[in-house]
C-alpha cells in the first residue's frame, strides 16, 4: 500500500479550512403601507371622532343652558328683587331721610341695580362724614356704615361779610359751622383769615402738622390739650411760622416755635405755675421759650 504524502495532507487541510460558511438569510416580509394603516388605526380614528362629537355636543348644551338661565334671571328674577331694608350705622348726626337723599336711594330700588361704590362716593361728599362703607346682603338688605369727623379746633372763617366759627378736624377739613355742643373747650386757631370758607375745604398744608400735634395731645395727653385755649400762627415767611399759645389758667401768651411737643408744653406750664404762685404773672406781657433761655417781656408802666 502506497503511503500518503505529508505535504498532500497538509494542503488538503488548508484547502478545507479556507472555505467560508455562508448561511442563507431570509428576506424580511414587508407589509404594504396601506394595509398597515388600516390594520393599526382604523378603529382608533373612529373612537376619537366619536369622543369629539360627544364633547362638542356637551359644550353646546351647557352654553345654551347658561344663556337661557341668564335670560330668565334678567327678565324674571332681577326685576322682582328690590331693596327692602336699609340699615344705617354710625355717629353722623343727620336724619335718615337726608342720608338717603345724599345717597340717591329711593323706595323700590332694585337690588342688582344698586351701585355701592357710587353710594360711597356720594356720601363721602358730605363734609362731616370721614369714612363710609356700603354693603349689600341678598336678597334685599343694604347696610351703610358711617363715621363722623372728630372736632379738633375752631377757626374763624368769612361767610359773606361776617366772620363765623368753623370746626376743623385733624386733617384740616372745615366741616361744620359754630361751636359743637359736645366740644365746648376746643382750642381756637388764630393768626390767619379764611375768606369765603366752604365746608369741605382744607386749611393750608403748612398748618396741618400743628393739627397732627394737637391730635396727639388730645389722644395721649388730654389734660395738656384741655388747658390750651388758643394757638396763634405767627408767620416768619411763606411756609414757616412760630406758634404763640394761650392757656386757660394763665393770661400770658407764650412763644414756643413751630411744633407742640408734650414735654415742652408740660415744662412751660410748670414755669407758669411757679410765676403765678410768686405773683409775677401780672407784670409779664409775654414769655419766649423758643431758645435755650427763657425771655420775659414785662408790661409797660
Amino acid at each position: 500500500m502506497r503511503g500518503v504524502n505529508v505535504a498532500d495532507r497538509v494542503m488538503y487541510q488548508q484547502s478545507v479550512s479556507s472555505r467560508r460558511f455562508e448561511p442563507e438569510y431570509r428576506k424580511p416580509v414587508r407589509l404594504d403601507s396601506g394595509t398597515q394603516g388600516d390594520w393599526r388605526g382604523g378603529t382608533g380614528h373612529q373612537q376619537s371622532g366619536g369622543f369629539l362629537k360627544r364633547l362638542l355636543f356637551v359644550m353646546l348644551f351647557v352654553g345654551s343652558a347658561l344663556i337661557v338661565a341668564e335670560l330668565l334671571f334678567q327678565t324674571q328674577v332681577a326685576p322682582r328683587v328690590a331693596i327692602t331694608e336699609v340699615i344705617i350705622e354710625g355717629d353722623v348726626r343727620m336724619s335718615s331721610d337726608d342720608l338717603l337723599e345724599y345717597a340717591g336711594l329711593a323706595s323700590g330700588d332694585l337690588y342688582f341695580s344698586v351701585d355701592t361704590a357710587r353710594i360711597e362716593q356720594a356720601l363721602r361728599a358730605i363734609p362731616r362724614v370721614e369714612t363710609v362703607e356700603v354693603t349689600k346682603s341678598f336678597p334685599g338688605t343694604l347696610r351703610i356704615a358711617l363715621s363722623s369727623r372728630t372736632p379738633l379746633a375752631i377757626t374763624m372763617g368769612g361767610l359773606g361779610r361776617q366772620a363765623v366759627p368753623v370746626v376743623v378736624d385733624s386733617h384740616g377739613v372745615a366741616f361744620a359751622w359754630g361751636v359743637p355742643e359736645d366740644y365746648r373747650s376746643l382750642p381756637v386757631l388764630g393768626g390767619f383769615e379764611i375768606d369765603n370758607v366752604e365746608l369741605g375745604s382744607r386749611l393750608p398744608s403748612a398748618m396741618r402738622g400743628v393739627l397732627q400735634d394737637l391730635e396727639q395731645l388730645r389722644l395721649r395727653h388730654p389734660v395738656l390739650f384741655d388747658v390750651i385755649s388758643e394757638v396763634e400762627f405767627k408767620p416768619i415767611h411763606e411756609h414757616r411760622f412760630d406758634l404763640q399759645l394761650y392757656f386757660t389758667h394763665v393770661p400770658v401768651p407764650v412763644l414756643i416755635g413751630e411744633d407742640l411737643q408734650p414735654d415742652k408744653i408740660s415744662g412751660i406750664i410748670r414755669i407758669l405755675d411757679v410765676l403765678a404762685a410768686q405773683g409775677m404773672i401780672r407784670d409779664i406781657r409775654e414769655i419766649d421759650f423758643r431758645g435755650d433761655d427763657v425771655i420775659y417781656t414785662k408790661r409797660e408802666g
